[in-house]
């Protein structure tokens, strides 16, 4: 369970401006290309910046084309790409701030990881307008252009730095702009799917989460999307699937667990309608 919007606010502000002002960046770990995800891994289609705030946080990612594990301690900074994968191990104590940069929003939460092994059930969540033209944006894209070595240097830890200062100022200041109410909350839905998709999700569950009714829900998706909420949950589950397809130790079973079916039978008659072929079909090809 989440907090409420204020309350996670407050604390996520405090721990940015805590780190910003203590801390200096002293490592960024950039997760590599290569590697097909593995189960329960986090794959999304936007950047994502982790910020460990207290303790060591403890990953998964590709490195050098293989997977590895990455340490993270106060100081030190965690670059996941659009469409690259992290699989939090959860076995480590610490705090951790995550950003995940979205076309016109961006997510923000701060988890306390108790090192049990197992996702922590509550966090603070926050969430912003913020167009793509934005210069936070500009600043982000700049940065993941950099190569490998130039992300490593004194320039890709001044674009990092500016990045968390845009953020503390637009959390401080609530929103860089006002958008429409309905595209707002439309984005922070589809936002919070793209987070939760592997999970047992639904357009019940979302409503809750954002206290409104489910049928709002439903006409939010059909006045300001191109698809319908279940839709596009299945879109995003079918996408997941179609990477971790690639990788070959992983079972069809396996696979749809780890999209957020629970059933399997379904998932491939989902699958089939989706990309025209069975799992494995597509996994042969």
């Amino acid at each position: 369970m989440n907090r409420p919007d204020a309350t996670a606010r407050q604390h996520i502000v405090s721990a940015l401006e805590r780190f910003l002002k203590q801390q200096c960046i002293e490592k960024i770990t950039v997760a590599a290309e290569g590697q097909a995800p593995p189960p329960l891994a986090f794959l999304v289609h936007f950047h994502r910046i982790s910020v460990t705030v207290s303790g060591v946080d403890e990953n998964e990612l590709a490195l050098d084309g293989k997977p590895a594990l990455t340490l993270t301690k106060p100081g030190e900074i965690l670059f996941i790409p659009a469409n690259r994968w992290n699989r939090p191990t959860w076995r480590r104590r610490s705090r951790v701030l995550h950003f995940l940069f979205g076309k016109r929003h961006m997510g923000i939460s701060l988890v306390n990881q108790r090192g049990t092994g197992v996702e922590p059930p509550a966090s603070d969540k926050a969430g912003l307008h913020c167009a793509i033209s934005d210069p936070l944006h500009q600043i982000l894209n700049a940065f993941a252009a950099l190569a490998p070595a130039q992300q490593q240097g004194r320039a890709g830890w001044l674009l990092v730095g500016a990045i968390l200062q845009l953020c503390a100022g637009l959390l401080r200041a609530g929103e860089s702009r006002q958008g429409r109410k309905g595209r707002d909350t439309y984005e922070r839905i589809c936002l919070h799917v793209h987070e939760n998709f592997h999970r047992p999700i639904s357009r019940d569950t979302v409503a809750r989460h954002f206290r409104l009714n489910p049928g709002h829900v439903s006409r939010l998706f059909r006045a300001e999307g191109s698809v319908g909420f279940n839709e596009f949950l299945t879109a995003r589950r079918i996408r997941q699937a179609r990477d971790l397809l690639k990788n070959p130790a992983l079972t069809v079973d396996e696979v749809a667990a780890a999209c957020g079916f629970t059933d399997t039978s379904y998932f491939c008659k989902v699958f089939k309608r989706q990309a025209q072929m069975t799992p494995s079909h597509y996994r042969g090809g």
